[in-house]
Parts: C-alpha cells; structure tokens; sequence
C-alpha cells in the first residue's frame, strides 16, 4: 500500500498538463478560423507598381529641369527675379516629395541638398539686408537724440539677423560679431538717455551748490549716483571710467550733506584763531580742541566728504599746534636768549641750569604741541650740546681768551688770532683730533671744509655769537700790507725756516695788525657759497717757500678733502666775550 499511493498522485498531475495543451491547440485553432473568414489586404497589382515608379521618375525629372532653369537665370542676370526664386522654391518641393515618397532610397545624387543650401542662402540675404536698412535707420535716430526709438530699431534689425541662424543655417551666412555688435547698440542706445539723466543731474546739483541749498543738490547728487549705479550694473563694461564718476558723485552728495556740520565747525575754529590772536590762550585751545574733535566724528559719519580727509584733518591739527604752541615758544625762545647773554658775559655756572630747565620746559610742550617745534632745531641742538658740556665750557673759555682781534676795517668783526689749536679743535668735537701730528698746541690739520663749518656752529653755542669761516676779503684785510721779505722770514713759518715742520701756534711774529701765521705753517679754508662742491684755500703752508708766499698764494679745492697742510681760523660777529 505504501507503493500505490505516490504513483496515484504522478498520474493526476500528467493528466491536467495533457488537458492545458489540448485548451491551447484548440485557442490557436479557433484564431486562426476567425482571421480566415476577416477582410482580406488588398494586393497590389505589378500594373500599380510600374505606375508608382513612372510618377516618381516625372517629379524628379521635373525638379532637375526647374534647378536648371534656375541655374541658368542665376548666371545671366546679375539680380535674382521674383520668378526665378519661385522656380527655386517649385525645384524644391518638387525635389521634397520625391524623396518623401522614395522612401529609404533617399536622393542619391545629393541634388536636394544643394537647392536647399541656394534657397537658404537667397532667404538669409533677404533677412541680412532687411536687417542692415533697419540698422540704418536706428543710427539716423541716434543722431536726432532719439534713443528709446533707435534701441527698439536695433532690436527689429537684431530679429531679423537672428533669423538666418535659426531658419537658414545652411546658408553660412551667420555672422556673430554683426548679431554681439547690434546688441552692443541696443544696450548703448538705452543706456544713453539713463547716462544723458545724470550728467543734468549733477549740472542741477552743482547749481543748488552754488546757490547754497545743500539739501536739494544732495537729493540731485544722490540721484545721479543711483542712475550711474544702475548703468555699471546693467551696462556693464560700455562705460569705462563709471566707476571715477560714481566715486565723485558720492563725494559731492556726502559734501552736501556734510556742509552745514562744517560750517558751523569753522566758525569755531575762527573763533579760535580769534582769541589766540588776542592771546586768550586757554579758551582758544579749549574752542580749537572741540572744533577738531567735531570733525573727526564729521569725518567719520561722512568719509567721502571733500571738506575733510585725513591730510584736511592734519593741517588742521598742525594748525592747531602752532597757533597755540607761540606763546611757549616766546618764552623758550627769550630763556635761549638770556643763556646767549649769560654766554657772552661769562656767567657759566649758571648756564647748565638753564639749559636744562629750557629743555625739560621744551619737551612737556612738544608733547603737548607734537606738530610744531617749540624751539628752531638749532637752538634745541645748542642747549643740548651746552648741558653735556658743562664742566668743560671754562677750559673752552680759558683757550679762547684774548685770542680774537678785531679786524682793522670792521672793529665788530673779530679774527682769532692764530690757525685752531688742536685742544681747542678736540674740545669741541667730542675729543677728535684728525691731525697728523699732533699737539694741543699745533694747529688741527687734516679737516674737511665740512668739519670746520660744525665747529664753528660749536663754538657758536658755547660762546653765543656768531662764529664763521673769514671770507677773503676779511682774511686779506687782516693781512694787511705785505712785509719785505726779511721780516716775513720773521714772521712766517715756511719752507727757508720750518725744517719740514708745523710750529705751535702764536710761537712766530705777529703781522702790524697782530695777526699770527696768516702765511705759511698750514693754509687755512675760506668762506665760500654753500651750494658750490669747492672752497678756496689761502696763505699757503711750511712747505711754501716765502717767495710764493708774498704772492698770498690761494686755489680752489673740493669741501670734502682732508690734507696734513691744511687747518682753519674763525671770525666772530658782534663783540667778543669777557
């Protein structure tokens, strides 16, 4: 039993596939019935055929004849008729359905492409030169200030130049920089009226200016700017220098806006200046400091403001310092005066004192005043040099005594007696000594024409006169009449009598007018204008032989340079000190 059962199912399912399989032969059947008794397709006979191919034989033989008829007129008249363009057109179609209706046969002799490409090329000249007369009218309307006109002209002369790249590519006749240049004047002819708005614009603001109404030729100044603004977004690039205009425009609508502010801000500060002048020192400094400060914060509310930038800003502040710095500097300048004095009286001790205090009073001023000086430079350099040398300004007094003579023709003018000794020369300069041999009491040789003029400036400062080269003249005067040659053997250090050598000072004769070696030992630098490169040396020097000597020999030199033979004496101005 156990066997029976499985082989009863197998048998089941193998029925129902033979039953599937009858269920379909018997639908196939039935299908194939029902078509049987449908309407037949008709069947064409080879009679049709043959009619078919005669027709489409006559259409091509029809196109080819119009083309070449075409063709022919093409070559003989130099101006295409409207007929011939409507035999182009009947080649064409004719062409057309011909190859419609040969199906995937297609044109083998490619003749449909080439009477395509001619009427393509005849259609996009007609749209060329329609577009060219249009441009022409539009550039007539440009010049009669017709701009709105003109731009919607290009725009009809642009329509029909595109028209040839969408309807007749074939043509070849597409043209990109004709079609970017008619843009170009559709955007150029509406941004001209725009453009034309803000040039009366800023006319219109420039005379509210004039007529003192700030507020309307800011409004017209502000206008202007948004307009220009406008043209560099939507126009951008057909204005170069758009950019300058619109900086400017905004400068001039924030000067307007900013000109009652400042106004009233300059009267304040000509209040000021008002009450330095009539030395109200600190209502004036209160007044000028309110006023700056005003128009710092002005500047910042309006920075593109033409009454106030940063160079406005500190003249005025420079302004500001020397007005109110005058009154410290008179009294700085009188303290400089008083140590002058007390230098040309020899009251030395009490000098370095007020050297000091002049200098500590300069500095909390200069603080205060950073854009003026309180003192000439000259003078602060001077206080400076005096309070650093302080314990050496008698040892300075003591080498200058009793060697300044007054010249015969000028009795205010004195000589110093004999060339600087090198003491003297390293007293001043900071213990230098540039000689080549040296000696306290040898005159300092081996001096630029540069080097004598800072220690003359020295030994201005710790004397307080004047102290300068002697000009030729002066040194000629001091010279006097020539002696015979004997007695300025006696008198003059030179070649015949220096065994090769320099000699101290004052150890020779004086001249008649008491005057030391103003011929040989070393020859001396003279005054000379300050922009010339050369100076000139006189009176020769131990090497000189007194022949030449009496010939006051003298040439002209370059400042910068520096010889063993070579030293200086000075003249002072005015009295000399006691």
């Amino acid at each position: 039993m156990a066997y029976v059962q499985p082989y009863k199912q197998r048998s089941g399912g193998t029925l129902q596939i033979i039953l599937i399989l009858l269920g379909v032969i018997a639908a196939l059947c039935a299908s194939l019935f029902i078509a049987k008794l449908g309407p037949k397709a008709p069947e064409r006979s080879t009679k049709d055929a043959y009619q078919d191919r005669r027709e489409l034989e006559d259409i091509e033989e029809k196109s080819r004849q119009k083309w070449n008829r075409f063709v022919t007129a093409s070559e003989f008249r130099p101006k295409l008729e409207p007929d011939d363009i409507k035999l182009l057109e009947e080649a064409l179609t004719l062409r057309e359905e011909y190859v419609m209706r040969s199906g995937s046969h297609g044109d083998p002799t490619m003749l449909i492409d080439e009477i395509r490409q001619k009427w393509q090329t005849i259609k996009a000249t007609e749209c060329r030169e329609k577009s060219v007369a249009i441009e022409a009218i539009a550039i007539e309307a440009i010049k009669k200030g017709e701009f709105n006109t003109a731009a919607k002209t290009f725009e009809e002369a642009l329509t029909w130049e595109k028209r040839i790249e969408d309807e007749f590519p074939l043509s070849k006749m597409k043209n990109i920089t004709r079609t970017t240049h008619l843009e170009y004047e559709i955007r150029h002819a509406e941004s001209r009226p725009i453009y034309a708005r803000t040039i009366a614009l800023e006319k219109e603001g420039d005379t509210l200016a004039a007529q003192r109404n700030w507020e309307e030729a800011a409004t017209a100044y502000k206008e202007a700017h948004e307009l220009e603004n406008t043209l560099r977004i939507r126009y951008q690039g057909m204005f170069p220098l758009i950019l300058p205009r619109l900086n400017n425009l905004e400068a001039s609508y924030e000067t307007m806006k900013s000109t009652p502010e400042y106004e009233l801000i300059q009267s304040s500060l000509n209040t000021a200046r008002k009450l330095a002048t009539n030395n109200a020192q600190a209502e004036a400094e209160q007044q000028w400091s309110k006023a700056l400060i005003e128009l710092e914060l002005l500047s910042k509310k309006y920075p593109r403001s033409r009454h106030i930038n940063p160079k406005i800003l500190e003249n005025l502040w420079s302004e500001h310092d020397h007005t109110l710095i005058k009154p410290h500097a008179a009294e700085l300048s009188q303290a400089a005066s008083a140590i002058n004095e007390a230098l040309r009286s020899g009251r030395t001790s009490e000098v370095a004192t007020r050297s000091v205090l002049a200098l500590q009073k300069e500095s909390l001023i200069q603080k205060k005043f950073p854009r003026a000086r309180a003192l000439p430079l000259d003078t602060r350099k001077q206080l400076q040099f005096i309070s650093l040398k302080t314990n050496e300004i008698p040892v300075i007094k003591n080498l200058l005594a009793d060697m300044f003579k007054p010249l015969p023709s000028h009795k205010t003018r004195l000589l110093f007696r004999s060339e600087i000794p090198q003491a003297l020369y390293s007293a001043l300069m900071d213990g230098e000594n540039p000689s080549a041999s040296r000696d306290a009491f040898l005159p300092v040789d081996s001096v630029s024409y540069t080097d004598a003029l800072l220690f003359c400036q020295r030994l201005s400062w710790v004397t307080g006169h004047e102290i300068r080269l002697p000009t030729q003249k002066e040194f000629l005067d001091a010279l006097g009449t020539l002696p015979d040659r004997p007695t300025l053997a006696s008198q003059a250090h030179a070649f015949e009598n220096s065994a090769n050598k320099v000699r101290p000072i004052n150890t020779g004769k004086p001249n008649s007018n008491g005057f030391n070696d103003l011929l040989g030992n070393v020859s001396e630098w003279l005054q000379t204008d300050v922009f010339s490169n050369e100076a000139t040396e006189i009176g020769g020097n131990y090497q000189t032989n007194l022949d030449t000597l009496l010939t006051i020999p003298s040439k002209s030199i370059p400042k910068r340079e520096k010889n063993r033979l070579r030293g200086f004496r000075v003249l002072m101005e005015n009295s000399p000190p006691h």
